[in-house]
């Protein structure tokens, strides 16, 4: 939580999970027992937190993320707008679902010198098989996972960057993610009983593809182009 401060709405699955948990009605005491379990350490680390705040920076809730030196467009956008904003939405968003496997060609001639969007790829272009994740029985469990995923994609959709330079992928996402697993499984186990294993497996290869890709054959592709362009 304190590395990935959004981490924390993930507190609405885990609370509900736990309370499932600790058995049916007639046993409340266990089910108490768990979150007192849960919240106390939370509680503990998060005043260690403010009270750490507070001595680096004067405020228990300055983290101390005005102080981060940014160039360019970033300083640009921190300037104008501050580091949350609803200026970035749209950009945020767009990179969050929509934009696609960018690869651009950055020699003076753009035939050549190949690199990839450095705001990355979205989660659907990228990791597609997560549309799995909509065939999960809407039990009490998926329901929070899905909450805890929304407020917090929706959230960082405010914040001034998308994670910056990462690889076809969306780094912020990482916040919700290990949430997102459990209707992930969830639905993928539906899919596949209901015969449609062929579908997301295909996804599921087009994705590592598409990683090995951006991760390893980038440097040799744009080595072949060159040679290419050499031949006329």
């Amino acid at each position: 939580m304190f590395s990935r401060q959004f981490t924390l709405f993930a507190a609405i699955f885990l609370v509900t999970a736990l309370w499932q948990a600790g058995g049916s009605a007639p046993r409340p005491r266990r089910r108490w027992l768990n979150l007192a379990g849960f919240a106390i350490p939370l509680a503990i680390a998060g005043a260690g937190d403010l009270w750490f705040n507070a001595v680096r920076f004067g405020n228990p809730l300055d983290t101390g993320n005005g102080y981060l030196r940014v160039d360019d467009f970033l300083r640009l956008r921190v300037e104008e707008f501050g580091l949350f904003s609803p200026a970035y939405v749209p950009f945020n968003l767009s990179y969050l679902l929509f934009q696609g496997f960018h690869v651009t060609f950055r020699a003076p001639n753009q035939l050549s010198g190949l690199a990839l969007d450095h705001f990355g790829a979205s989660i659907l272009a990228a990791s597609p098989f997560v549309l799995a994740a909509l065939f999960a029985r809407r039990d009490r469990i998926v329901r929070m996972a899905w909450a805890t995923v929304g407020v917090t994609a929706f959230v960082m959709l405010f914040y001034y960057n998308n994670g910056w330079a990462q690889v076809n992928a969306q780094r912020f996402t990482l916040d919700f993610r290990p949430v997102l697993l459990v209707p992930l499984a969830l639905g993928v186990k539906a899919q596949f009983e209901a015969g449609q294993g062929r579908l997301w497996r295909g996804l599921i290869a087009y994705a590592i593809v598409l990683n090995a890709i951006a991760l390893v054959l980038l440097e040799p592709l744009d080595a072949l182009f060159r040679l290419w362009l050499t031949w006329f």
